[in-house]
């Protein structure tokens, strides 16, 4: 039976021997192949709110993907992750065992506040709890099964991609990597 992440699991992010799992997922040929095939996909339908960071090995949902403090995805982000990538992501967690899904949020953080969000889509003015809800927003887009172990986690705004405009949209993102689970 795999272990079931917990609160630990952010901690042991941070540890240098898991950035070798973490490197070890890039490497793992069922990984890889899924990020190609979602890649391949990505470019041949043209989706827009799905892009893939390949010297990472991880598949990153954009930030426009989501209204400013909101942690619904709009439609059309929605549609692009349940139709496109979930079943490619599924079939790779399936095929080995060695292998499970990090799914992170991160924020900008927004120079006003969007108040015009409808109220089932707002979220709390804590970053950490707003990325902790787009991660699980784009894990429920997924519509994976239950069986595996997933880890959901929300950076805040600890991870800005443009440290120079903290609010810009690129800085809030969800990112999906697959992760190599320690082989004892």
């Amino acid at each position: 039976m795999k272990p079931i992440y917990s609160a630990l699991s952010i901690a042991i992010l941070l540890h240098p021997a898991f950035a070798q799992a973490d490197s070890e997922a890039a490497k793992n040929s069922t990984a890889a192949k899924a990020i190609t095939s979602i890649s391949e996909l990505v470019k041949s339908k043209g989706l827009l709110h799905i892009e893939i960071v390949p010297e990472k090995a991880l598949i990153r949902v954009k930030g426009q993907s989501f209204q400013d403090y909101s942690k619904c995805l709009n439609e059309t982000a929605e549609g692009e992750i349940s139709k496109n990538i979930g079943e490619l992501i599924e079939s790779a967690l399936e095929s080995d065992e060695s292998i499970t899904l990090q799914i992170s949020g991160n924020s900008n953080i927004p120079s006003t506040k969007n108040t015009t969000i409808e109220s089932d889509c707002t979220a709390s003015d804590d970053e950490y709890s707003l990325s902790y809800m787009r991660a699980s927003s784009v894990r429920r887009a997924l519509n994976l099964s239950s069986d595996f172990d997933i880890d959901t986690v929300g950076n805040g705004a600890d991870e800005l991609l443009n440290e120079d405009d903290p609010s810009s949209p690129e800085n809030s993102r969800v990112d999906i990597q697959f992760i190599a689970e320690p082989q004892y």
